[in-house]
């Protein structure tokens, strides 16, 4: 289809967006969200923790998934900073702590949390747990 001229960052920009994995999950899960600044930008990405397994990764590492204690752990280096998503089974009380495992991997990142976010998703409707139908 036409569309007249490309912008010169099109296809860059697209591939960017299209090479970053994603996270999915069934039921109840936690999903924790950091974002982390370094003194002089994006600190050094976490390939390197220990108990990080199955990892796969894009654009040289700079994006990646890995199996981590009981969930997985996403990483994404953009310029500025470095964010890390921890996916789990839901096993804790809404006003709990980050899991041991995840904490310990935010604290060997060298930098400043910016932002953090824990996201509980529940399989319910209306604040009822659905029933099971097994």
């Amino acid at each position: 289809m036409p569309m007249g001229s490309e912008h010169p960052l099109r296809r860059e920009l697209h591939d960017e967006l299209h090479a970053r994995p994603s996270l999915y999950f069934d039921g109840d899960t936690d999903v924790w969200h950091v974002a982390i600044v370094g003194d002089n930008g994006s600190p050094p990405l976490p390939v390197s923790l220990p108990g990080l397994e199955d990892v796969s990764t894009t654009l040289g590492g700079n994006h990646g998934i890995g199996r981590f204690g009981d969930g997985r752990l996403k990483w994404e280096a953009h310029t500025e900073f470095l964010t890390l998503t921890f996916v789990t089974p839901a096993a804790s009380a809404p006003g709990s702590h980050p899991p041991e495992a995840f904490q310990a991997c935010c604290d060997r990142i060298d930098g400043k949390v910016i932002a953090a976010v824990r996201v509980l998703v529940r399989d319910e409707k209306d604040g009822l747990e659905k029933p099971n139908l097994d």
